[in-house]
């Protein structure tokens, strides 16, 4: 018994299962030539931990030759290696005939029930007739969603990839086929795809945050094929406009080595809410291919208007390219995805429509003026967008958007009012409830009883803050909303509720702007911003 490279299309098992913090046994640079020589893991197999002994056992049961396990498969020190490695795991685990997955495990010791662990299986039966008994038969899906195996990072692309899964769980063993799972579902599409599996796996654990990325890898990679551009730092670049505008689901806290942009540089559940994209009047979840290219594909090439630039080597480079990226093959336009690389151009990147009406007459689009990038950083934001300040104050507003929406939670967001300069409501923002602990007294609680002075607008001692304008909100809300009594509202027409997505930034001491939130403002407040008013500004987000 070694590790091998396994001829082509040969029929394999993969195994899934948790780590813990007891992974005795590894593959490196300096063991794996002795591990891939005949005989060479055999000598080693005392020390393999007992679900890696344990599903070899079942390899061998099932009358199977080749097992594919990521701790002795990927060599764990070979960095370019591992991420090549981690890439691949959309290939490794959907080409594989079988996964076994160590459900019951809360670390890699414990073994698979029933293998050469004992089981203390307890079965329902009663005799109904003589000679005729039944059994109760238990789903695995309630033993599955309340397992730690359900709550870490890395097995979640794992089971979704997987086509059959061997499932050990509550003393027994399950089948699953692949109509349980998420990715690959028909007819659902790309983005909401996209959306459902961040959505999901920022709900999970990692042992170690910095693998927030890696252990998305390939559902990512698979994503960037299926989309046809490149994902930077978790969001495809084809969709970045609407990727962007992800919402917490609940408490947030900053991670570090990661953006503050993308929703990898938060620990914590993130969600993409559906008043950001007219999808949402069909169904967020029940989106079809057809409704995307009419819907959110029309909203990215004519309400956005930011060129987005990443620095690599020390120079400006767009985010999202018109050429061909992960798939190598130039689907036609009326099958891509987000932005037009037919209209695409040195002097309009991104392939949109020229709408001017995007904004009043004094603010016409900008292109990003700073060519060289200082400071530089491969995970930096740089571009150009309209900045507006405005004071903001905290509500008790419940952010509800449709029945879809998840109730709200006091203790971990917290809606905002954007206030114009003559204090007026005029948008609001979502924030973690981490906001106020980094600004102490500098906001009094809303009122707890109704108080119509208070609802009119603010007293302007509220603190003022930076929003950037990102793109055009085109949703028409009849939930309600936080700012239902804004001064722009003329009637109850939809024209009346024209708003722009913006995302509220901090500066810090360099210079470099950090994400602190997603919000609304209505259109006619641009021009009634705090301060200096709206203008164009260069920015680096980081």
């Amino acid at each position: 018994m070694c590790i091998v490279e396994p001829p082509e299309r040969c029929r394999y098992l993969t195994l899934s299962y948790v780590w813990g913090a007891n992974q005795k046994f590894v593959s490196l640079k300096e063991n794996y030539q002795q591990l891939s020589t005949p005989g060479g893991l055999t000598d080693y197999l005392g020390y393999l931990s007992r679900t890696i002994q344990d599903a070899i056992d079942v390899t061998k049961r099932l009358r199977e030759r080749y097992l594919w396990v990521d701790s002795l498969c990927i060599i764990q020190d070979g960095l370019e290696e591992k991420q090549r490695a981690l890439e691949d795991m959309g290939l490794v685990y959907s080409q594989a005939l079988l996964m076994i997955c160590a459900a019951d495990d809360q670390s890699s010791n414990d073994g698979l029930r029933g293998v050469n662990v004992a089981r203390n299986l307890r079965r329902y039966t009663r005799e109904i007739l003589p000679g005729l008994t039944l059994s109760a038969q238990y789903a695995f899906d309630p033993y599955l969603d309340s397992s730690i195996y359900n709550t870490r990072g890395w097995t979640y692309q794992e089971e979704q990839f997987s086509s059959r899964i061997l499932i050990f769980t509550n003393e027994q063993v399950y089948f699953r086929c692949t109509n349980a799972r998420l990715i690959g579902r028909k007819e659902t599409s790309l983005s909401m795809l996209y959306f459902r599996a961040v959505e999901t796996y920022t709900a999970r654990n990692l042992t170690y945050s910095s693998d927030i990325i890696n252990a998305l890898a390939g559902v990512l990679s698979t994503q960037g094929h299926a989309m046809n551009c490149d994902i930077f730092l978790g969001l495809p670049s084809a969709i970045f406009d609407m990727a962007l505008l992800w919402q917490p689901c609940g408490k947030l806290v900053r991670r570090e080595g990661f953006p503050s942009w993308s929703w990898a540089g938060w620990q914590g559940q993130v969600r993409w809410y559906g008043d950001t994209m007219e999808l949402t009047s069909y169904g967020l979840y029940e989106s079809s291919e057809d409704l995307e290219r009419k819907k959110i594909t029309k909203w990215l090439q004519n309400q956005t208007w930011i060129d987005w630039h990443r620095c690599i080597d020390g120079k400006l480079v767009a985010i999202w390219s018109g050429e061909a990226k992960a798939s190598g093959i130039s689907p036609t336009e009326n099958q891509s995805i987000g932005y037009s690389a037919s209209a695409s151009s040195s002097f309009n990147l991104y392939g949109r429509a020229k709408n001017k009406n995007l904004f009043p007459p004094h603010l016409p689009i900008l292109p990003l003026q700073t060519k060289s990038p200082r400071p530089s950083n491969p995970q930096f934001l740089y571009f150009s967008a309209i900045s507006v300040q405005y004071r903001i104050r905290p509500t008790t507003a419940y952010l509800r958007y449709g029945s879809i929406d998840p109730p709200w939670d006091s203790t971990h967001r917290t809606i905002y009012h954007l206030l114009n300069n003559s204090s007026q409501v005029c948008g609001y923002i979502l924030l973690p409830s981490t906001f106020q602990t980094l600004h102490p007294n500098q906001f009094h609680p809303p009122p707890t009883v109704y108080d119509a002075k208070w609802y009119k607008g603010g007293n302007g001692t509220e603190p003022v803050f930076e929003f950037l304008l990102l793109s055009k909100a085109n949703y028409h809300c009849e939930w309600g909303r936080p700012h239902e009594a804004h001064p722009y509202r003329k009637s109850w027409e939809m024209e009346d509720y024209i708003e722009v997505h913006v995302m509220m930034v901090e500066t810090r001491d360099d210079g470099v702007m950090e994400r602190v939130g997603i919000g609304r403002v209505h259109e006619d407040a641009i021009t009634d911003g705090c301060g200096e008013g709206a203008r164009w500004k260069d920015v680096i987000l980081a």
